[in-house]
C-alpha cells in the first residue's frame, strides 16, 4: 500500500528537506490519544489526580500545560470515566490544539471561530478564557453543527452558535471581531493514515485546488469580519502549498492592511513555510501533519 504517487512528488518537490521524514512518518504513525482539560468545569490538577487514581497513564505537553498524551489504556477506556462524560476533559490532537494559542486571546475580546464543527478549538478558546469573551461558532452543515453544539453544550462553553454558511460571516459581522480563527477545510494530507486508506484514497489535484476556492471564500469573509489591528490565525491539516502558503501570499496581495506576524512556534518538529510564511507541523507519534499562519489586519 502506499499513498498517491502525485501527493508524494509534490512533497519531495516543495520541501525537499523534509519530506523524507515527514512520508516517514506518515507511513509508520499509529497516532495516539491525547485529551486537553477544560478549565471551565475543573482544575487541571484535580482532573489529572482523579484520572491516575483510576490508573491512566499521562504525559503533559512540554508546551501546553491543559494538554495531555495518555501513555496507556485506550481510548474507549478514556470514553468511560466521569472526566470525559462530563466534559471535563476534550479528547483533541495536540496540532489541533496549536491555533488557539497563538491567537494572544484576551478576556472581553469579540473571537469567531468560522468552521467550528466539532467543536475542539471552539471549546478550547472558551476553556483558555474561562467564558470571558463574546464567542461566535459557525458552522453551516447541519449535522456538523448539532454535532458542535452538543460537544459545546457538554464543556459549558457560553458561545453564540451560527448555522450558516462562513462566507457571508463578513456581511454579518462586519468589522466585529478581534480574533478570528479560520482552521479551513482542506485535503487533509497530514492526516493521511496507511492503514486506512479512506484516509487518501480521495486525494486528486483537483481535490486540492477546489478546496483552495473555498478557503479562498471563506478567507475574504474573515478578513471583512476582522476589525483594525485585529489578529486572525489561519490553519489547516494538509502540507498543499495551493492551500497554505499560495494562499498566504493571494491573501496578502489582495487585502489592504494585512501582514504575516512572524512568530516563532517553537516546536522541534516544524519548519518554516515558503517565504517565511507560517509554520508546518512534521508529524510524528503525538502530532498530526498541520499547518499555522498568523495575521494582523492593519
Amino acid at each position: 500500500m502506499r499513498f498517491p504517487a502525485e501527493f508524494e512528488s509534490r512533497l519531495k518537490g516543495f520541501f525537499p528537506r523534509y519530506s523524507d521524514q515527514i512520508l516517514h512518518n506518515l507511513y509508520r504513525s499509529k497516532g495516539v490519544v491525547s485529551f486537553r482539560v477544560n478549565r471551565i468545569k475543573g482544575r487541571g490538577r484535580d482532573v489529572i489526580s482523579s484520572l491516575k487514581s483510576l490508573g491512566f497513564n499521562l504525559k503533559q505537553l512540554a508546551w501546553y500545560e491543559d494538554g495531555f498524551i495518555l501513555i496507556n489504556r485506550s481510548l474507549r477506556d478514556l470514553q468511560q470515566t466521569t472526566a470525559y462524560l462530563e466534559g471535563l476533559i476534550y479528547v483533541q490532537n495536540p496540532s489541533s490544539m496549536l491555533p488557539p494559542l497563538f491567537m494572544d486571546l484576551e478576556r472581553g475580546q469579540k473571537v469567531l471561530d468560522l468552521c467550528a464543527a466539532p467543536g475542539s478549538k471552539t471549546s478550547q478558546i472558551a476553556s483558555l478564557l474561562e467564558n470571558g469573551c463574546e464567542l461566535v461558532a459557525v458552522e453551516k452543515i447541519r449535522p456538523r453543527f448539532y454535532k458542535l453544539k452538543a460537544n459545546l453544550e457538554r464543556q459549558a462553553v457560553q458561545a453564540e452558535l451560527r448555522l450558516m454558511d462562513g462566507v457571508r460571516v463578513g456581511r454579518v459581522y462586519p468589522a466585529y471581531f478581534d480574533r478570528i480563527l479560520l482552521d479551513a477545510p482542506c485535503s487533509a494530507e497530514g492526516r493521511f493514515d496507511i492503514n486506512n486508506p479512506r484516509s487518501f484514497k480521495y486525494w486528486s489535484l483537483r481535490k486540492v485546488k477546489e478546496m483552495q476556492k473555498k478557503q479562498k471564500r471563506l478567507f475574504r469573509a474573515a478578513y471583512y469580519a476582522l476589525k483594525q489591528s485585529g489578529i486572525m490565525v489561519y490553519s489547516t491539516c494538509t502540507f498543499s502549498p495551493e492551500e497554505n502558503e499560495f494562499l498566504i501570499k493571494w491573501a496578502l496581495e489582495k487585502f489592504d492592511g494585512l501582514s504575516v506576524v512572524d512568530r516563532d512556534i517553537g516546536l522541534k518538529n516544524a519548519f518554516p513555510g515558503m517565504d517565511g510564511l507560517g509554520w508546518h507541523i512534521i508529524p510524528n507519534d503525538e502530532m498530526e501533519g498541520f499547518y499555522i499562519c498568523v495575521l494582523r489586519k492593519g
